[in-house]
C-alpha cells in the first residue's frame, strides 16, 4: 500500500551537502513506492540566543565576502532557491519548535534525517525537538542516518537527548560513533546506515547536474575549513602539478581568508547542480567535506580526503566502510610518496563493498515504511 511520509531534515541551509542529501532521501523513497514530503520547519534561534549574538571576524568576513562577491552570491542564492524548487516541501513554513507543535499533519508515518540534525548544539538554541520528532503522537517515527557531528553528548543534554531517541521507533544513524552514543543513551542498538547520498544509481545525479565553464583539466577543491598542517595543502598543490591540473576551489560564506592565497580559480557562485557538475567533470577531488568525500565517490572519482579538525569521524566512518581510509591525506603527506593518492581509487572493489552497504540501507528504509 501506497503511504504519505513526512520528513523533517535540514533542507533550506545553503549548504550544497544539505541540499543534495534531501533530494536523495526523497528519491530513495519515491523509488519504494511511496509519496514524501518535507514539513517546511526552517528554525530560527530562540530570541535570547539572537540578543546574545557579538561581533566575530568570521561575520565580518562573510559580509566583506557579500559586498565583493555581490554578483556571484545572489547567482549562487537563486541557484539554490531554484533547487529548492526540486523538492517536495509542504507549506506553511513553521519556523519555532512551537510553530510545529500547533500545526496539525496527517501522514501515515514520519522520517527524521539526514545530515547533522541531532547536533546537540541545536537542543542548545532552542531549535532542536522537531528533529526528533517529538511532535509526532500517533504515527511511527523513524530515524534515517541522522548524525550527532560529535563524538560525545555533553553531560547536561544526555537526559533529553535520551527522552527524545527514545520516542524514535525505528533508529538508525550515519556513523558507527553515533551507535555508541545511541547505546551509550538508550540502551538500543541503532543501525548504522549510508548517507542518502550514497543510496542513488549516479545517473540520478548526471540528470540534474550542470557542467562548469571551465576548459581544461582540473582539480576540484571543496573545503568546509582551511587544513591545520600547511603539509596538507603543499600536498594538494604537487597531486594537481603531477597530474597537470588546474586547482579549482569552491569556497562557501564561512571561508578562511587564507584560501585567497592560493593560486587557483575560485568558485563563488556554487549551487547543488554546479556541485555535481563540478565532481563529475573534475579530474581528481581534495575535500574535508562529508557530503564532497560521498558525492565523489557515489561519482567514482579519484579523490584525497583532508581530515576534519573537529567532525572527522564522520568521513573515518565512510571511508572505512568501503576500505578507502588511506585516501585521507596525513599531516605529513608533502614530506611522503605521493603515490598512494596518485594511484587511481580502484572502484571494482568499493562498488561491491557499496553495493552491499546499499541493499542493507535501503532494506532498512522499505522495512521501515512498509512493516
Amino acid at each position: 500500500m501506497k503511504k504519505r511520509i513526512g520528513l523533517v531534515t535540514i533542507h533550506r541551509a545553503l549548504n550544497v551537502g544539505a541540499a543534495l542529501q534531501v533530494y536523495s532521501t526523497c528519491k530513495a523513497v519515491e523509488a519504494l513506492g511511496h509519496a514524501i514530503e518535507i514539513i517546511d520547519y526552517h528554525p530560527q534561534d530562540a530570541p535570547s540566543r539572537r540578543m546574545g549574538r557579538t561581533f566575530s571576524p568570521g561575520r565580518l568576513l562573510s559580509q566583506v565576502d557579500s559586498l565583493l562577491n555581490y554578483r556571484q552570491r545572489q547567482r549562487q542564492l537563486r541557484r539554490f532557491h531554484q533547487f529548492q524548487e526540486r523538492l517536495p516541501i509542504r507549506p506553511p513554513t513553521l519556523h519555532t519548535v512551537a510553530d510545529v507543535r500547533r500545526q496539525r499533519f496527517d501522514y501515515d508515518l514520519y522520517v527524521c534525517g539526514s545530515d547533522q540534525i541531532w547536533n546537540p548544539t541545536l537542543l542548545t538554541r532552542g531549535i532542536g525537538e522537531p528533529y526528533y520528532l517529538e511532535f509526532v503522537k500517533d504515527r511511527r517515527k523513524v530515524s534515517y542516518a541522522p548524525s550527532f557531528g560529535v563524538e560525545e553528548i555533553p553531560p547536561g543534554q544526555r537526559d533529553r537527548m535520551a527522552e527524545l531517541i527514545n520516542g524514535i521507533d525505528r533508529l538508525s544513524v550515519r556513523e558507527r560513533s553515533g551507535v555508541r552514543i545511541v547505546e551509550k543513551l538508550t540502551g538500543r542498538k541503532a543501525e548504522h546506515l549510508l548517507d542518502p547520498t550514497l543510496l542513488l544509481d549516479p545517473i540520478e545525479f548526471e540528470e540534474i547536474a550542470e557542467d562548469p565553464s571551465l576548459d581544461v583539466p582540473f582539480l576540484f577543491v571543496y573545503p568546509t575549513q582551511y587544513p591545520k598542517k600547511r603539509e596538507q595543502i603543499e600536498a594538494m598543490q604537487e597531486i594537481a602539478r603531477r597530474l597537470g591540473l588546474r586547482i579549482a576551489i569552491a569556497l562557501s560564506k564561512a571561508f578562511h581568508p587564507r584560501w585567497l592565497l592560493e593560486r587557483a580559480t575560485f568558485l563563488w557562485d556554487v549551487g547543488p547542480s554546479q556541485f555535481l557538475g563540478l565532481i563529475r567533470k573534475a579530474s581528481y577531488v581534495v575535500t574535508n567535506s562529508y557530503h564532497g568525500t560521498a558525492l565523489s565517490i557515489a561519482l567514482r572519482k579519484n579523490l584525497a580526503v583532508i581530515p576534519h579538525a573537529h567532525y572527522n569521524t564522520r568521513m573515518e566512518s565512510l571511508l572505512s566502510i568501503l576500505d578507502l581510509g588511506h585516501r585521507q591525506l596525513s599531516p605529513n603527506a608533502a614530506a611522503r610518496d605521493l603515490s598512494i593518492y596518485l594511484e587511481p581509487v580502484d572502484y571494482t572493489r568499493v562498488e561491491p563493498l557499496l553495493a552491499e552497504e546499499r541493499k542493507r540501507s535501503r532494506e532498512f528504509l522499505r522495512r521501515a515504511i512498509e512493516d
